[in-house]
């Protein structure tokens, strides 16, 4: 069974993809998560706190296997286990991921999270970027965005088409043509 806070944020990120950050207020979040609004408030202090809560959930789904020893140095196989780990996630709970990236996409929303944004990819671009460089790529960095872009577009298509999308021969390209 889920836990108040649990299904408080649930609730949040349905009706913020659903309705728009904006356009949803915190009583609507109480009133559909069957909580009071002062129950609320003892968890997230505002909104705003709550979607970095959300934002953060997907970070830490996002980061959790990219370099997993945490050594600072992203190897050969850590790179393909990310690569079959994130992807995976995306197949188990398609539907957060769905609401997820339509939540961070919203005008506005972004600014909420934006040094959580950036402190995030800074520490995956750095090892990314130390990565191809390491491999010889005469241009390690332009490689690490085009890597990211890669990556973006695979999920967005792939959530967008789970069933016709071949997501373990993409994979098998991605890995060919990056690791």
């Amino acid at each position: 069974m889920k836990s108040k806070k649990e299904k408080i944020v649930d609730t949040a990120i349905k009706l913020f993809a659903e309705q728009g950050f904006h356009n949803t207020s915190i009583s609507k979040v109480a009133e559909v998560a069957g909580v009071s609004k002062g129950l609320m408030y003892n968890y997230f202090e505002s909104k705003d706190e709550l979607f970095k809560h959300i934002f953060d959930l997907g970070a830490e789904k996002l980061t959790e296997n990219f370099d997993p020893n945490r050594d600072g140095v992203l190897t050969k196989e850590e790179l393909i286990y990310y690569l079959h780990d994130i992807f995976y996630k995306m197949q188990k709970d398609r539907e957060y991921w769905i609401l997820f990236f339509t939540v961070v996409m919203q005008p506005g929303i972004r600014e909420i999270v934006l040094d959580r944004t950036h402190e995030i990819i800074a520490h995956m671009m750095e090892e990314l970027t130390a990565y191809f460089t390491e491999k010889g790529c005469e241009e390690p960095e332009a490689q690490t965005r085009y890597f990211i872009s890669v990556m973006d577009g695979v999920g967005m298509h792939y959530l967008l088409d789970p069933e016709g999308f071949p997501i373990k021969k993409v994979v098998q390209k991605i890995i060919k043509e990056f690791v």
